[in-house]
């Protein structure tokens, strides 16, 4: 892709939206994301890829396009106040807080989100980090009121978009391996 047709398609990706904007818009209600804008410039999404690349990556994790970008959303929406704008976690992840309980780790693939299975997954997004047993010792909130079981599939469609080749390949034959887990 040129820069002249990436840049036309990021212009009128933000004409779209300026045009959705009207009175009943609140202000703390974010716009929504076009798809085809997003995939020009992955670093939107959070990706250190071109666009072309990361389209295949898409295509060779069948991961839709459409899916990843509302995830982004959802992602940035609920989720990047605790994990970070594009998930990379925050900073000594690893070290207990005076609570005890560690703080956020990144989901982007550097930490061990990716070791565990899309339905273990899915389910702490949905009841919080508690129901991972009594292991567990974070402090994730439910999300299961905030988003339904589609958004939550779309947030970790988005993750998975982030991840290395070869955590996302393991963590594919994880789920694969485990489909009862949870």
């Amino acid at each position: 892709m040129s820069k002249l047709t990436a840049l036309i398609a990021v212009f009128a990706g933000m004409v779209l939206v300026a045009c959705e904007s009207g009175p009943d818009s609140g202000a703390a209600k974010a716009p929504p994301v076009r798809t085809t804008t997003t995939l020009a410039n992955p670093a939107q999404l959070g990706v250190n890829l071109d666009a072309r690349a990361y389209q295949d990556r898409l295509r060779a994790r069948n991961l839709d396009p459409a899916v990843v970008v509302r995830g982004r959303e959802l992602f940035a929406a609920n989720c990047a106040r605790c994990h970070g704008a594009f998930g990379e976690g925050t900073p000594d992840w690893r070290k207990r807080l005076a609570d005890g309980t560690f703080p956020p780790p990144p989901l982007n693939g550097t930490a061990h989100t990716w070791h565990h299975p899309d339905q273990l997954l899915l389910r702490i997004m949905r009841d919080g980090g508690q129901s991972y047993g009594p292991t567990y010792q974070g402090a994730m909130p439910p999300m299961g009121k905030m988003v339904n079981a589609a958004e939550r599939q779309a947030i970790l469609q988005y993750l998975k978009s982030l991840w290395p080749d070869e955590a996302w390949r393991t963590q594919k034959d994880i789920t694969r391996e485990n489909p009862e887990a949870e």
